[in-house]
């Protein structure tokens, strides 16, 4: 017997990407709406609720209620989740600490626990976004590379977001 077992709850859905954090899941449907679920306990779940766990998969109705945000990728970290959108914008929530959802506010605000969007690389439209455990990064469509959080010391020899731009062939 297969340890894979089909989620219920997704059935009704044509699900196109799944993203995975630590202790939380996201998926995305062909309808352009998430589905998460999982620990909330940072707001990683996006939910605009303070419970400590969603147990079962629940639309992110703020994307949902914002007209003509068509999300095309999601990502998970530990604790955080980021959401990109047609047009270039990028939404996150969940566990900032770090820096990692890009917000300047580290100290006032720890967590969000409902999607913001990323204002402060408003006009560079994004291609491609992905997270690490603390830390996510960001392939604009010219093909800057951004990235924040406090692991990208070690990656990147610097405890700030900067651009990196990447040789191209």
């Amino acid at each position: 017997m297969s340890p894979l077992i089909p989620i219920p709850e997704l059935q009704a859905y044509v699900v196109i990407q799944i993203a995975c954090g630590s202790r939380h899941s996201m998926a995305l449907t062909e309808w352009d709406q998430i589905l998460s679920c999982g620990d909330n306990d940072c707001g990683q779940v996006g939910h605009f609720t303070d419970n400590d766990v969603i147990e079962l998969p629940k639309i992110l109705r703020f994307l949902v209620s914002k007209r003509l945000v068509v999300v095309v990728q999601i990502a998970c970290g530990n604790n955080h989740s980021l959401a990109l959108t047609s047009c270039g914008e990028l939404y996150s929530w969940g566990y900032n600490i770090y820096g990692q959802l890009g917000i300047q506010s580290l100290k006032d605000l720890p967590h969000f626990n409902a999607p913001v969007q990323l204002t402060t690389i408003l006009g560079t439209p994004l291609a491609t976004i992905a997270c690490g455990g603390n830390h996510s990064f960001l392939i604009s469509k010219s093909s800057a590379v951004f990235g924040g959080a406090r692991t990208l010391a070690a990656s990147w020899g610097s405890m700030t977001s900067r651009v990196v731009r990447i040789p191209r062939n």
